[in-house]
């Protein structure tokens, strides 16, 4: 049964009740200064990654340590394991193939990527990747599926947030943290009111709702 949404929701209403957070997280965000949804939208994105140019997979051999992002079809999944397990996967699309690579969350990717998703893959392109010739990968990148009829993002540009070291260790990644974000923008019903309404008219100055969305 979905949890129901307190139309009291304001500023002040604890990070708590952000469903899928947990203590472990909530507590972490506390160590970090994050204690309320307010605190939350205030903790703005460093930076944005940049997705809106999709980039055929046989142009990544000129685009070596660039930032690229590709849409193609997983078509092989490789564990290997020694001094540290790695997980290698191949992605194709109609121009050609490339290597993902991960060294670190290797049980929960293993679970998650199988032979036929189609994918949406950003990172920085590497070289030596296991094909042959101009080969390339991408270490750690971010993945997520993508619908067999959708060739852009759903999100162009992906915000990047300051995560402290207490984040990190209570895994809160960007994805969990963008996710938390998102739930509060799309359920905060009351914003405090910044200026007074006849000088954001007077101004059109856009209200605070608005600036906060346009923000993360």
């Amino acid at each position: 049964m979905p949890r129901s949404i307190d139309s009291r929701l304001d500023f002040l209403s604890p990070v708590s009740l952000i469903p899928g957070l947990g203590p472990k997280r909530a507590a972490a965000l506390h160590e970090s200064g994050i204690d309320t949804l307010g605190d939350l939208l205030y903790h703005f994105p460093r930076r944005y990654t940049d997705r809106s140019i999709i980039t055929p997979i046989a142009e990544l051999s000129t685009k070596r340590e660039a930032v690229c992002t590709v849409i193609g079809t997983i078509t092989r999944t490789r564990v290997e394991r020694g001094g540290k397990m790695r997980l290698r996967i191949q992605i194709t699309d109609d121009s050609g193939a490339f290597e993902a690579l991960w060294f670190q969350g290797v049980a929960l990717f293993r679970r998650m990527l199988h032979a036929g998703m189609r994918v949406l893959c950003t990172g920085t392109v590497k070289a030596n990747g296991f094909i042959a010739g101009e080969g390339v990968q991408m270490i750690h990148p971010m993945l997520e599926a993508i619908s067999p009829n959708r060739n852009v993002p759903e999100i162009l540009f992906l915000p990047q947030y300051p995560l402290s070291g207490p984040m990190v260790m209570a895994s809160l990644s960007q994805k969990t943290f963008f996710k938390a974000v998102r739930w509060v923008l799309d359920n905060l019903k009351h914003y405090p009111q910044v200026l007074p309404s006849a000088v954001e008219q007077k101004k059109q100055f856009p209200p605070l709702k608005q600036c906060l969305r346009e923000m993360h």
